[in-house]
């Protein structure tokens, strides 16, 4: 197993939980293995981060021999994220469509493509979706940390977006939203698991 990250620090993190030489730095739309290098590959929480994904499947096509490809991805009809408004940001639509998706595996050179929509019903995941799951790990430091999201965030910009999630944790407000927040991902999942197969 090789994890494949483009921050350092993020390839250093994994580097700590696996053994020396399986982690590298690089971009996942210019991998730096050979063609059929690997059984099979997966792009966690990755694909709404790349410039191209269309470039970043095609190249896990190339360096997948047997399959499958597993994307795990919060997409546009998933529930959206509401911590992004603590801090200040709006999310935007960096959330690609499950159809495009779809499609661009096929695209890519995979030649059957499966998806479902996930719900998480605990945090332990450490995604920043599954995290919408507990007020007291949204609002915690120590499980954000663990987040693309919260290596994106300047100190001052973490700072305040932590103040108001402390505060709507104390006055319950963090709970509430929590709750709605869940039972809009039973309809619409909290992302959505794609499987493609050579």
């Amino acid at each position: 197993m090789i994890v494949l990250d483009t921050q350092m620090a993020m390839a250093e993190h994994a580097a700590r939980k696996l053994d020396p030489g399986r982690t590298a730095v690089g971009d996942g739309e210019a991998m730096p293995f050979s063609d059929g290098a690997f059984d099979c590959a997966t792009i966690i929480h990755g694909l709404h981060l790349m410039p191209e994904p269309a470039r970043a499947l095609a190249e896990a096509r190339r360096v997948v021999r047997a399959g499958p490809l597993v994307v795990l991805d919060p997409m546009r009809e998933n529930a959206p994220d509401f911590v992004h408004e603590y801090f200040g940001l709006r999310p935007g639509d960096a959330r690609l469509r499950t159809e495009d998706v779809e499609r661009t595996l096929m695209a890519a050179g995979f030649g059957r493509v499966v998806h479902e929509r996930i719900v998480y019903t605990d945090s332990v995941d450490g995604s920043l979706s599954a995290l919408h799951t507990d007020p007291m790990h949204l609002a915690g430091p120590g499980y954000l940390r663990n987040t693309s999201f919260w290596h994106g965030l300047d100190d001052e910009t973490r700072r305040r977006g932590l103040e108001a999630l402390a505060r709507d944790l104390r006055s319950g407000a963090l709970d509430l939203r929590v709750k709605e927040h869940f039972r809009l991902a039973v309809e619409r999942g909290h992302e959505t698991v794609f499987a493609a197969l050579p």
